[in-house]
This record gives C-alpha cells, structure tokens and sequence, in this order.
C-alpha cells in the first residue's frame, strides 16, 4: 500500500487538488452549497496569490488526500475570511513586531482514510517543511471539530470562538501554534540522528512515501534516481545471490539514508530496499541535493563523508561475514539494531527495535533456530528481551567483534590454507 505525499506542481497535480477538494467536501460531505458544481472543483483566490502551496496524497495513482498552505498577503489569509483574530495578532506582534503569519487549510480527506492518523501526520509534516522558507513565526488553521484533537497533539490551541460559515455549512474554530513547536514536532526526532546540513535540507524536500511492513520501495536492477532517508520505521536492504538465497546487508531505521548511490552515479540499484514495520519515507531528488550541496564546498564535504562511512559499514560487514563465527555474526545484528532502536518512552536507556528472529537470520545467513539460541543466552544474561517481531535492548550490546580480531582471524585462515 504506497502512499506518495508531494507538492501539487504539474497541471494536473493541481486539478487533482481542486477536484479532490469538491469530492470530499460537496460529494462526500454536503458542504459547500447544495447545489451541483458543473465543473467539480473548489477553488478560491487564496489559490492564486504569491506564497501558495498545495501538498497532495497519492494511493496507487488515486488522490486521496490534500492541505494548503498561505504565506500572508496584501489580501490576509484565509482564516481571515471566517474568523476575528485580531487580538490574538495584536498579542503576538506586541511581543515580537516582526512576527510573520503563516497558514494551513482545505485539508480535505477522503472518508476510507479519515481514520488513519499517518497519512494525516504525513501530510501535515510536509506542508510544514515545505513552509520553511516562508520565515513563518506562527502558523494559523481554521479546523472543524474533527481534526480539534489532532491538531492539539501538535501543540495548536484555540485562539477564538467557533464560527459558523455559511458559505461552506460547517462551523469551524481558529487555532494557532508558534512555527517552532510546529516544526520540532514534524522533524525534532528526526533531528537527533543527523547533522544540520541534512535536517535542514530534508525538512525543506517535500515529497514523502508511506510504505507498509513487507512492502519493497525498489528491487535490486531497478534503475535509480532519488535516495531516501527514513522518518519512522525500519528498512531492510538485501541482495540474493545465484542461489537466490537472500543476503540482509542493512537493517536501517529513523535518520538513516540509502539509496544514495543514485545520487552520485544513478544507474541500477545495487541492492532491495523492504519495509519491515510501516515507515515513512522522505524522497532525496539527486538535482535538489547536489545543487543545494554545490553552493558550499563545506556542505558537499558533509555530504561525501556521510558516503565514506556508508562505505566503511559496507567493508565492516564483509568482514563479519566471511570470517566471524556464527554467534558473532548475531551478536554483530544485535549491534547495528541497537544503534538504529528507539528509546523507550517510559524508560530512555532501554531501547526497541522491531526487527524479528527472521531478519536477523537472512542477516547473520544462519538458521534462525541458531539465533533464537544466541538471543535466549543474551536473555538469560539480562541483556535483552525478545519476541517475534521485536528487540527490546536492556543496555548497550558489548562490542564484541573487533576489525583487529576480524583481521586476525582472516591471515589465520589465509596461513591454514
């Protein structure tokens, strides 16, 4: 089940808003007038002025969801037209006169997925990115009593009375919240991973790819033009070999990046890329990247050194591969989950990873009754806990398999031989 979230920019992508906007709001919903658009679409002028934005979801092909986005103009914005904000504005700027409004609305969902917080979340998350060159320093939305909650998960509040609106035949309630509570919501997790340079450049790209557990984002031989970088989840990527017998390479989770040949060389894909959980995707385009990188020599550096220890945990791998023993071939899967897990809520030293006995099997190219031996000792030691599809980390993995050790081994088997 891809979901694909982007900025509308094609003509088509456009009208796909427009008319997605007149089949959930009159179609769907009976808003909007009781009688019938010839022309199936809403459009209002806030769709035309400078500094707009229409961010859209896609399922196999199909619109499904969308949210614009205003910067402030001449003419307001368009919680404006249905709501008195004036004293909460007259607040703001009196503490801070250069305060800059910005704001979020025609958030139209299809009915069979109003249920699934996700593609709502996602959907915000970028229309949030997308707004960061705007300098917003408050972000306004008028909501119905729907979505009141969802937006105060985020960290809105209400700024004025509900009102009825004649023309759409809903009542709807002014929130705000300040643009960096907003935007640390969208990328603060995200932001304890990487450095600046990518916080910054992700936060900016706009397009994103839901995927659900076991569902391939691209296959070994595929050709190759953009890299991702994960939001949330786990990715596996594998290779197989003549025998066709599957060979996990990487088991990656949030702030990791792959794919990133493409953006050097395009070509094939040298490896599958999998979703193990459901995760969410954030699409690096290879033009975007490089041009943004080429405007300082300091930031292109960042970017090549990020490669180099991609290809470092390649090299280190290998080695684990050919000459560990089997234990410490798990014992190594066991580390490179916990360097990817997250922190438990309710206790940050511990950490989870949802990466099952499976996956660590096609890692370690073991059988799995093998690992469950390894996994029941590290239990038994209180290191771990373990299930069918989870980690669960008491405390930091021993670093047991050393290069010097992995080094040493290998002349020994090269003397033997």
């Amino acid at each position: 089940m891809t979901i694909k979230i982007k900025i509308a920019r094609t003509a088509k992508e456009i009208d796909d808003v427009f008319r997605l906007r007149y089949d959930v709001y009159v179609k769907e919903e009976g808003k909007f007038g009781k009688e019938p658009n010839p022309h199936g679409r809403i459009i209002d002028h806030y769709d035309a002025v400078p500094g707009v934005a229409n961010v859209i979801a896609y399922f196999n092909g199909e619109p499904i969801a969308t949210i614009r986005i205003n910067g402030d103009t001449d003419i307001g914005l368009p919680v404006e037209e249905y709501c008195n904000i004036d004293a909460f504005k007259e607040k703001v700027l009196a503490e801070n006169s250069e305060a800059v409004f910005g704001s979020s609305g025609m958030l139209a969902v299809k009915k069979e997925w109003r249920n699934k917080r996700k593609v709502f979340y996602a959907l915000l998350k970028t229309a949030i990115g997308a707004g960061i060159n705007w300098k917003a320093s408050h972000v306004l939305v008028t909501v119905k009593k729907e979505t009141l909650s969802l937006y105060g998960r985020i960290g809105f509040e209400v700024i004025g009375e509900t009102q009825w609106v004649e023309d759409i035949q809903d009542e709807v309630i002014p929130m705000a919240a300040p643009y960096p509570l907003v935007y640390g919501w969208a990328f603060g997790d995200i932001s304890n991973k990487l450095t600046p340079f990518w916080v910054e450049k992700l936060s900016s790209l706009s397009d994103r790819i839901l995927l659900e557990p076991n569902e391939v984002l691209f296959h070994e031989h595929d050709l190759a033009d953009e890299a991702y970088a994960i939001e949330q989840g786990w990715v596996s990527i594998s290779k197989h070999d003549k025998e066709d017998h599957e060979l996990v390479l990487a088991n990656l989770s949030q702030g990791e990046l792959f794919g990133e040949l493409a953006l050097l060389e395009g070509g094939e894909r040298s490896a599958t890329a999998t979703a193990v959980t459901n995760t969410e995707l954030i699409v690096i385009e290879k033009a975007k990247l490089l041009e943004e990188a080429k405007k300082d020599p300091a930031q292109l550096l960042e970017l090549l050194q990020y490669f180099a220890k991609r290809v470092r945990d390649t090299d280190e791998f290998l080695m684990i591969h050919s000459f560990a023993p089997q234990t410490g071939r798990v014992k190594y899967a066991l580390r490179s989950m916990w360097e990817g897990a997250r922190p438990d809520r309710k206790i940050p030293t511990v950490r989870v990873a949802k990466i099952g006995v499976e996956n660590i099997a096609k890692q370690a190219q073991i059988r799995e009754s093998e690992v469950l031996a390894v996994l029941e000792m590290e239990r038994m030691e209180g290191n771990i806990e373990y299930g069918k599809n989870f980690v669960r980390f008491l405390c930091e993995p021993n670093a047991e398999i050393k290069r010097a050790e992995l080094a040493e081994q290998e002349q020994l088997l090269r003397v033997s031989n």
